[in-house]
Parts: C-alpha cells; structure tokens; sequence
C-alpha cells in the first residue's frame, strides 16, 4: 500500500514545533512529514485513546536529493511503557513507490498494525546510534498513522495550503513539480477559472452602472496584458505555489483576451 499517496492528509512537524504530537484520532489517516538534522533525531506521537481501535503506523523516506536518505530509523510502539514492536529501518527490505498525486517518490519502510484497546499508546520515530549528521545536512521523513480515509472540504483546503510548503521543506522543490501532479494542476486550472468568471461579473456589474463603454483595451494593452497574466503564472508558481496569484492571473487573461480593463475605470 502507498502509504502517502494524499487520502493520507498530510500534517507538517514543523508546524507543531513539539517533540511529542498527539494525534486525536488515530484510525484517521494522517502522514506526518519531518525533518531529523543535528539538533532534532526522535519524534514522539502520542495517542490516548477511551475506546478501542485499530493501530496502523509505519515510516517512509521521501526520496530527496538534498537529503541522507539514510535508512538507519527506528520506531518503536509502545502501550504506555510497555514495548509492543520495534521496527528496524536496517533490517528492514525497502521498496521504492511513486505517488502520482503529489508526484514524489517515497521508499516505503516497516509497518505496524494491530487491534488495540482503550490507553495510551506512544509512536517514537528516531536515528539510530550510530548515525552521524553533520550542520548541513537532514534526513527527511514521513510517518503514516491510521488508515481510513475521511477527507472533507475542510481537510482538503488544508492539504492544498500544505503541500507546497511539504515539497519546500521536506522535498527540496518548487510548486512548478507539484503543478505536474493531478492535484496541482487541478488547483491551478480551478483558480484560472475563478479569476476568469470573476471577470466576467465584473464585466456585468460595469454594464449595469453603464461604464462598460469606457473601459475598452487596445491592442498594445491586450498584449501586455496577456503577459502580465502569463508572468503572475510564473510567479505564483515558483514562490510559494500562490493561489491569489493564479487567481489574478486569471482576472488580468480575462482583460487580455475581452479587452475589457477594471483599473482604468477604478482610476476614473
């Protein structure tokens, strides 16, 4: 099983800035991305559980040219102190998967499952001993917990707003790799669009106040319009995968192509 393929919802450890994160609901996939460098080699999730419930965890390398890509991990389950299964990234035969809706590459390591009862229940993800890293380098990671799919509008707005930092911080990419992903590329197509329709309003609210007429683009103004929309694309992919920016894009391609333009009546 591609165990990040993104019906994981994707979490950054960043984000949290803790050494332990609790995770609520642990049957819920979740793929939590990291990085292990120099000061930070261990990351604790924490489940505390009334009920039970079905306990799936497991570890991945995203494959990164910046990073080690050093398999010497290991994660260990724990029932309060007691030590259910340690898993060794060196014992461990690691398969290489590609995610087609993220467009990255993982290696897939070890995997736990298992049914378990209420408590409090500990996932410890670290380097091995022998490990060495020096300042400049990192090892990327991902830890997958829970394994039913529940994704709603508020958890998919999420993945959207994390992914680009994801491919920035654990991938070493730009947004350009992740437009190439269906997930990306749909966003980007979804935003055009918007902007475009939301010319098209405007357009219609003009003609109601009768300024329609005094809005007209030439030529000269079409085509530099037109590379305006073309260089806020640029932009907005390669800094920060920036969804207002393809939005705007698509409002300028809008005045471009209907030669209709909305600054020069907001400056009358």
């Amino acid at each position: 099983m591609a165990a990040t393929s993104f019906a994981y919802k994707p979490e950054l450890v960043s984000e949290y800035n803790v050494s332990e994160i609790e995770v609520l609901q642990p049957e819920i996939s979740k793929a939590y991305y990291g990085v292990f460098d120099n000061d930070i080699r261990e990351q604790e999730f924490v489940i505390n559980s009334d009920e039970g419930f079905n306990l799936y965890a497991n570890f991945l390398l995203p494959v990164n040219d910046n990073s080690l890509m050093d398999k010497r991990m290991t994660m260990q389950v724990y029932e309060s102190e007691n030590l259910l299964v340690e898993l060794s990234g060196v014992k461990h035969e690691w398969t290489e998967f590609f995610e087609p809706f993220g467009y990255d590459t993982y290696l897939m390591g070890p995997e736990f499952e298992k049914p378990v009862g209420p408590g409090l229940y500990r996932i410890v993800l670290s380097l091995d001993e022998d490990v060495e890293i020096k300042n400049t380098d990192k090892v990327s990671y991902s830890v997958a917990i829970g394994k039913i799919e529940d994704f709603g509008w508020q958890e998919t707005l999420d993945t959207y707003r994390l992914i680009p930092q994801i491919k920035t911080q654990i991938f070493d990419k730009s947004g350009v790799d992740f437009v190439l992903s269906p997930l990306g590329g749909f966003l980007v197509v979804i935003m055009l669009l918007a902007g475009f329709i939301f010319g098209y309003l405007l357009k219609f609210i003009y003609g109601l106040c009768g300024v329609a007429a005094a809005c007209g683009i030439q030529k000269n103004g079409r085509v530099w319009r037109g590379l305006a929309a073309v260089g806020l694309l640029i932009l907005s992919l390669f800094f920060g995968f920036s969804k207002i920016g393809f939005f705007l894009s698509g409002v300028v391609l809008f005045e471009s192509i209907k030669g209709f333009c909305f600054v020069r009546f907001l400056k009358k």
